[in-house]
C-alpha cells in the first residue's frame, strides 16, 4: 500500500500477509467468523447482502480500504465481498488486530473512527433507498 490512509492502517499494513485475489472471486460471505481485517492494495472489491434470494449491492471499495473491522470486533462478516478485478490485499489476523488495539489507545481511537465513517455511510446508504423507494411509490 503506497499511502495508507490513516496510522491504524499503517500499523496494520506493517504486518500483513498478502493475499490476491483473481477476478470474480470471493474474499469471504456473509455469515463467515470475522477471521480478521484486508487492506487493499490494488483493485476492487464489491460488497453485497443477500436477503430471500435477492442480492442488494452495497457499494464498492478501492485501494487504501481497510476491510471488515468490524467483523473482527463482532465475531462475523455482515457482508459478502467479491473482487471486481484482480486484487491485491494484506491480511492481519483477528488476534493481531485485537492485541494491537489492546496495547495503543490511539488506534482504538482510529478503529472508532473508522466504525464510525462506516456507519455514516450506512446511514446515508439506507436515507437514499428509502427516497428511492419513496419516489417509486409516487410514480
Amino acid at each position: 500500500m503506497e499511502h495508507p490512509s490513516t496510522p491504524l492502517i499503517a500499523e496494520l499494513d506493517a504486518i500483513a500477509v498478502p493475499v490476491v485475489l483473481a477476478m470474480g472471486e470471493v474474499l469471504f460471505q456473509t455469515g463467515d467468523p470475522g477471521e480478521g481485517v484486508y487492506l487493499l492494495r490494488t483493485g476492487r472489491i464489491a460488497f453485497t447482502r443477500t436477503e430471500d434470494q435477492r442480492h442488494y449491492s452495497m457499494g464498492t471499495l478501492g485501494p487504501g480500504s481497510m476491510i471488515g473491522l468490524p467483523a473482527v470486533l463482532n465475531g462475523t462478516y455482515s457482508l459478502t465481498a467479491q473482487a471486481l478485478e484482480t486484487s491485491a490485499l494484506g491480511f492481519v489476523s483477528e488476534s493481531q488486530v485485537i492485541s494491537l488495539l489492546a496495547c495503543y489507545p490511539r488506534l482504538r481511537l482510529e478503529a472508532m473512527k473508522a466504525l464510525a465513517k462506516d456507519l455514516a455511510s450506512l446511514r446515508s446508504m439506507i436515507a437514499e433507498n428509502e427516497d428511492h423507494q419513496h419516489r417509486a411509490t409516487l410514480d
